[in-house]
């Protein structure tokens, strides 16, 4: 028999969890608390651990769920995501109500009810949502998602819990796509790095040369133009531009050289006959 507070498994026909001391026979639904002697709660697997997750937010807007629900929700979650934040309206183009869940991998539209148990019907992976935004109207919110060519409207959201789902997800969409620049780069870098390493090239004869600076390593072939005044570096790539400011004017010269010199190979100055 497993305690439907905490999920830990106790011997049957006892009165209250050995671990928690919650009462057995005891569950929570939408009417209220009610006992039964021969209705007991089956608990999923992983029961214990969404019912761990949703006490984490419960402090937030429209985050309360019954047991029997959490019981339902953790046959849908996957046990490499975690419930970060949910909310509840109903679809734009019909009666359904919705729950609208924000998982670490992606956002859940599911159907559910007083009397219906919660019905996946749709899961947007984070890497496929372009856009998230929410409106504030009489009835309350509304929270677009845009993916791929695809949008999902729900209405009737709780306003404040509306614009809540909206900050959360877009702050974890931020963290995600970072997360993938990060991994792509890294990926680039050991790519180069292992072609280099078998065909026994020095990266400073390779054709693709990189510089590593700020942290980051840069395709020369991004740089759009590199200028020297006085004493600080300037190079401007298509996506970003770096200063570099040196104590003294020749050695921003020195270096400025030598920068031009590793990307094009060769420096050399053009005379012009007029001049002299």
């Amino acid at each position: 028999m497993f305690c439907q507070n905490c999920g830990s498994e106790n011997e049957d026909n006892v009165k209250f969890c050995s671990n928690c001391g919650n009462s057995i026979n005891t569950y929570n639904t939408y009417f209220g608390n009610i006992t039964s002697e021969n209705n007991e709660f089956k608990h999923s697997s992983a029961f214990g651990r969404i019912k761990t997750q949703i006490d984490s937010i419960k402090d937030q807007p429209d985050t309360s769920l019954s047991d029997d629900n959490i019981n339902q929700l953790s046959e849908i979650i996957n046990d490499d995501e975690n419930i970060l934040y949910f909310t509840s309206g109903f679809s734009a183009f019909g009666n359904d109500s919705l729950l609208l869940i924000l998982t670490s991998k992606r956002v859940i539209v599911a159907k559910w009810g007083i009397f219906k148990p919660i019905e996946e019907k749709k899961s947007i992976p984070l890497d496929s949502i372009n856009k998230v935004s929410s409106s504030i109207g009489i009835m309350g919110a509304e929270i677009t998602i845009d993916y791929g060519n695809n949008s999902e409207y729900i209405t009737d959201i709780g306003k404040e819990s509306g614009r809540l789902f909206e900050y959360k997800i877009n702050r974890e969409l931020e963290k995600y796509n970072k997360n993938e620049i990060q991994i792509k780069e890294t990926e680039k870098v050991k790519e180069i790095q292992n072609h280099n390493f078998n065909n026994n090239i020095n990266p400073i004869e390779n054709k693709d040369r990189y510089l590593f600076f700020k942290n980051r390593y840069v395709n020369c072939s991004s740089i759009q133009e590199i200028k020297r005044e006085e004493n600080t570096i300037l190079i401007m790539t298509s996506k970003n531009v770096y200063y570099f400011k040196y104590n003294s004017e020749e050695r921003a010269i020195d270096n400025h050289n030598k920068l031009i010199s590793f990307i094009t190979n060769e420096v050399f100055d053009l005379e012009d006959d007029e001049e002299k």
